[in-house]
This record gives structure tokens, C-alpha cells and sequence, in this order.
């Protein structure tokens, strides 16, 4: 389905007027690796967290390639998340990051809002980030011989942190004017309480 947009090819706001050009490209662009890394991490968790019997079925079956799978799609989303939830700046490299989409918004209100989420996502990633910058990232020395031992991290710490996120973008979507929502597959439209992101 094709977006709706206005003569301008921007998305309306509902306040009047609509998102400038640039911020407009990077908050599609951040958006679009956080649905794909939500796929990912459905998928992960549909193949290797629903039940011991599908899981023995995997071991049986073809252990090794799925042990690759395993790996590839639980650490392109911790380095995913890791990415979204990065530092507007780290030493002289600047990040594409929802801090630095926000620094593109006018709306002071807005911002503390939207930082009020990202904060809460931050706070969950913890374990998420320590395994991403120990192990995901490098191979730490002190976590592959000892004496450092990862805290590791359950399902239920990414699916809070992927939430978070979510919550993050549909605030952003609830700026926009209802002619300007996507329909189709990826999203829906709906009250406050509703999420508009879906899956793509």
C-alpha cells in the first residue's frame, strides 16, 4: 500500500504544517531498522522460545544450522537496539539515533516526552548493552577467559526494551494528521492507546 501524503510529499502534522525534509528521511530510516529488527526478534523467539518440544525437534534435526540462526538474529538485534538507543555523539563520530532524531524537534514538550521513553528503554537495555559491547561486538578477553562473567539477559528484558522503542515512534506518529498514517499491513490506525506500528 502506498503512504498517504500531502501535495508536498512530506506527512501532515495535526497541529498544521508538516516534517521538514531531513527529519522526515531519518525518522524513516531509523524506523524501518527498528521493524526489521522487531521481525527478527519475533522470528527468533517463534523458532527457539515456544516450547521444549520444538526446541529438541531444532537439536535433532539440524543443530548446527540453526545454532546458526540462533546467533545470527539474536545478535543483529542486540546490535540493533544497540544502535537505536546509541549516543547522539560518541567521541567524534556522530550516530543515527533517536537521541539525534530528536534534537531535529521543535516541540520542547515533545522532547521530554519522547526522552521520558528513551530513558526507559535505555534502563532496560542494561544487560542487553553489556552483552552487545562485550561479546557481540568484541570478543572481550576478560569475558572469554575469565574472571568476568556476563549477567546474560531473559526474553522478557528485549521485549520490554523493543516496546519502549515502540512507544517511542507511535508518539511520533500521533503528531501526524490520520490522512497521513500508512495503512495497509504495517500499520493501523486508532486511538492514543493503540500502537500504529505494526509489524512490515
Amino acid at each position: 500500500m502506498a503512504d498517504n501524503f500531502d501535495g508536498s510529499g512530506q506527512r501532515e502534522l495535526a497541529s498544521g504544517g508538516s516534517w521538514s525534509p531531513g527529519f522526515q528521511a531519518r525518522f524513516d530510516q531509523l524506523e524501518r531498522e527498528f521493524l526489521l529488527t522487531w521481525k527478527a526478534w519475533e522470528e527468533w523467539k517463534n523458532l527457539f522460545s515456544c516450547s521444549p518440544e520444538r526446541s529438541g525437534f531444532i537439536h535433532r534435526s539440524a543443530w548446527f544450522f540453526f545454532n546458526r540462526v540462533h546467533d545470527a538474529l539474536l545478535y543483529s538485534t542486540v546490535m540493533a537496539l544497540g544502535r537505536l538507543l546509541d549516543p547522539e555523539q560518541q567521541g567524534k563520530n556522530q550516530n543515527l539515533s533517536l537521541e539525534r532524531l530528536m534534537m531535529d524537534i521543535p516541540d520542547q514538550g515533545l522532547q521530554i516526552q519522547l526522552e521520558a521513553i528513551r530513558s526507559k528503554a535505555r534502563e532496560s537495555e542494561g544487560p542487553i548493552r553489556e552483552f552487545r559491547d562485550k561479546r557481540a561486538a568484541h570478543f572481550e578477553r576478560a569475558v572469554l577467559e575469565g574472571p568476568i562473567i556476563l549477567r546474560g539477559f531473559a526474553v522478557n528484558d528485549v521485549d520490554l526494551c523493543m516496546r519502549k522503542v515502540h512507544e517511542f515512534f507511535n508518539l511520533l506518529h500521533f503528531q501526524e494528521a490520520p490522512s497521513s498514517w500508512r495503512d495497509g499491513p504495517g500499520y493501523a490506525s486508532g486511538d492514543s492507546g493503540e500502537l500504529i506500528t505494526k509489524l512490515l
